[in-house]
C-alpha cells in the first residue's frame, strides 16, 4: 500500500471519529433542550461538555498532525467553533444566575455548523 493511500485511510478514520463525537453532542444537546428539570438539564450539559472537550482535544491532535495547509485551515476552523461551543456550554454549566437556555441553544447552533471535511 502506498503512503498516500494510508493518509487517505487515516483521514477517513479521523473524520468518522469526529463525525461520531459531533453527532453525539448534537443528540445530547437536543435532549438537554427538552429538559425542564434543572438537575437533569445540568447532567446532560455536563455530558455534552465532556464530549466537546474530547472533540476539542482530538481536533488539536489532528491539527498538529495535519500535512497540508488546507487540512490545517479546515481543522482550525472546526476547532475555533468547538471552542466557542465549549465557552457557551460552560456558561450553562456554571451560570451566574439561573440556567442559561439561550447559551445552550446557541452552542447547539454553533456545533451544528461545524464541518470536518
Amino acid at each position: 500500500m502506498r503512503s498516500a493511500d494510508i493518509g487517505v485511510r487515516d483521514r477517513t478514520r479521523t473524520t468518522d471519529v469526529l463525525d461520531r463525537l459531533h453527532q453525539e453532542m448534537l443528540t445530547e444537546l437536543d435532549q438537554a433542550l427538552q429538559q425542564e428539570e434543572p438537575l437533569e438539564l445540568k447532567a446532560r450539559v455536563t455530558a455534552v461538555l465532556r464530549t466537546a472537550v474530547q472533540l476539542r482535544d482530538d481536533l488539536t491532535t489532528r491539527l498538529r498532525e495535519a500535512r497540508t495547509e488546507n487540512d490545517r485551515d479546515r481543522l482550525r476552523g472546526a476547532l475555533d467553533q468547538v471552542n466557542v461551543a465549549i465557552s457557551l456550554l460552560a456558561a450553562v454549566e456554571y451560570p451566574m444566575v439561573g440556567i442559561q437556555r439561550k447559551s445552550l441553544e446557541t452552542a447547539r447552533e454553533v456545533l451544528e455548523s461545524v464541518k470536518f471535511s
